[in-house]
């Protein structure tokens, strides 16, 4: 009979395989898992007249792509089916080693189906948790797949590919039951014994043992979209309770550092081998959650591991297809403000990183120019210590270089504090990506970097004053680089090229500056002793007027 207001009909419904309504499906599927735990022989004839069948296949590729709607009838049936294929995949796997490659779309089913899962399936999410979603036949078999798309990430123009290669990899995969226990655990803290009692006598089932058939009303998922970064999340909370471990602390708890070493771990194996089911995911969301690594203790981030693993998961998040995402202008969810996490994390790099590259590299994310001004502000208004210990080269920018020289910096508080570390040498030409930031954004908005309309725009009071302080400074080698400044470039050791002799226009807008102050005035005099030719210039300049 065709049930139409329960979901069931004998056309196909949106989850349904052809010919087939999805109780139906659900029904057989308990069958068949049934029989394969009483007879073990059947593993061979499951896989390929069950699993591999097109229209099981089909139903799997509906649950992924197009599942139901937490309040539809039948959504909890939906979960229920796709827990019990996904459970008869990995008891399949575990027996026959060579079907785990095309058994593979049902690992990713089992990783969206932990997101979906509500208030009374908890034994669901414990049960996939520890029978199939780490389990290691699905990350072997794409194993030599993972090192070969890790060995070709790059940091910027940096080609670093993962640290060691395949042992790494084995090293991770391997680990997974430790990977497991870790969520294992969390998720004995999120949820209590009775409701995984309830949740297990429910779905086994067992109702002589239920007081109540009734369940929550609650339509919230049991596990956030971002599950995978519970662990780290869980450490960054316990380092900020008053009592707890703290941000500059030395002595983090090996139970934290497990924990936080599996969680990147796992992240690593999610990136490479199942990317689609953390693509939902922004890429400013993992990356501001990956922040909190370094907010955890004072040296968490110093542990090889855990080095290993933020370092994959930074050439990962800085690959050419996440550049136009990585601004964090956007609202993170679960995060009040990220101005705030920012400067806690630049305070963090002040206090213990001693420089250190990796901790640099996340720091240096949020300065490009799509993000807000503000975050820019932050590092180069009040934390001379924090520019002076990024060393990079511009051809080790974690990012390309034009993201942070393109478009031209318009916000003139930032182009004072720019002007004034190159003045005061906070910023050196040995640490060539500042010092490339600072000269090409200063040199773009003195001189328009247009030479037709340099000296025809009138100037404003803050670019007369910044024309003003460059002259007078004894600095020679700022002087030259911004005046001379004319195109970026990651190859040059600068991080961008130069004109050893000043344009003429450039000198005319310098000279006329010279001219608004008089030839009597300080700045005359400093500039006679220090640019001749400027004055010169503004000697012709004043004739000619």
């Amino acid at each position: 009979a065709s049930v139409p207001q329960r979901g069931c009909s004998a056309q196909l419904s949106s989850t349904s395989a052809p010919a087939c309504c999805l109780m139906l499906v659900c029904s057989f599927t308990k069958l068949v898992w049934s029989a394969h735990r009483v007879h073990k022989g059947l593993f061979k004839k499951v896989y390929t007249a069950f699993l591999q069948h097109p229209q099981v296949l089909d139903l799997v590729q509906a649950m992924l792509s197009h599942p139901l709607k937490v309040h539809h009838p039948l959504s909890a049936v939906e979960r229920s089916t796709g827990s019990l294929l996904v459970k008869l995949a990995a008891a399949v796997v575990n027996n026959m080693a060579d079907s785990s490659s095309s058994l593979l779309v049902y690992h990713m089913l089992s990783l969206q189906l932990l997101c979906r899962f509500r208030p009374s399936e908890e034994s669901l999410v414990k049960e996939l948790l520890s029978a199939v979603v780490f389990q290691t036949p699905f990350f072997k078999c794409r194993s030599q797949d993972i090192v070969d798309a890790l060995s070709r990430l790059s940091i910027g123009n940096r080609q670093a590919g993962l640290a060691g290669g395949s042992d790494v990899l084995k090293a991770q995969v391997d680990a997974l039951a430790c990977m497991r226990g870790t969520f294992l655990a969390l998720l004995g803290t999120q949820s209590s014994a009775q409701s995984l009692w309830y949740s297990r006598v429910r779905h086994h089932p067992q109702p002589c043992l239920l007081p109540s058939v009734l369940v929550s009303s609650q339509r919230a998922a049991l596990l956030p979209i971002d599950w995978m970064f519970l662990p780290l999340l869980e450490a960054f909370a316990l380092s900020t309770s008053p009592g707890h471990l703290s941000s500059d602390s030395d002595n983090v708890p090996e139970r934290v550092c497990r924990s936080v070493s599996h969680c990147l771990q796992w992240l690593v194996l999610l990136e490479a081998c199942q990317p689609q089911c953390i693509a939902q995911l922004h890429v400013t969301i993992k990356v501001a959650r990956l922040f909190c690594v370094f907010l955890v203790g004072a040296n968490l981030f110093l542990q090889t591991d855990i080095q290993q693993s933020l370092v994959s998961l930074l050439q990962i998040y800085t690959q050419p297809c996440h550049l136009p995402e990585l601004g964090f202008g956007r609202p993170i969810p679960g995060l009040a403000s990220f101005y705030d996490l920012y400067s806690s994390l630049v305070a963090q790099y002040d206090a213990v990183s001693y420089g250190n590259e990796l901790f640099a590299s996340f720091v240096m994310l949020p300065l490009h120019r799509s993000c807000p001004v503000s975050l820019r502000r932050l590092v180069w208004q009040d934390n001379d210590t924090v520019l002076q210990t990024i060393s990079f080269s511009a051809a080790q920018s974690p990012i390309p270089l034009h993201m942070y020289l393109e478009p031209i910096e318009e916000d003139t508080m930032l182009l004072q504090l720019y002007l004034q570390a190159l003045a005061r040498g906070i910023v050196r030409p040995q640490c060539s990506l500042l010092y490339c930031i600072a000269v090409c954004h200063v040199s773009s908005y003195l001189f328009n970097n247009n030479e037709a309309t340099a000296t025809q725009s009138p100037p404003s009071s803050v670019r007369r004053a910044m024309l003003s302080f460059l002259l007078s400074q004894k600095n020679q080698t700022v002087y030259h680089h911004v005046v001379g400044f004319q195109s970026a470039d990651a190859k040059k050791q600068l991080g961008f090229s130069f004109l050893s002799t000043p344009p003429m226009d450039r000198l005319n807008v310098l000279a006329a500056e010279v001219c608004r102050s008089g030839l009597d005035s300080g700045l005359a005099n400093a500039v006679q002793q220090q640019h001749p030719n400027v004055l010169d210039a503004a000697l012709a300049l004043a004739r000619a007027q």
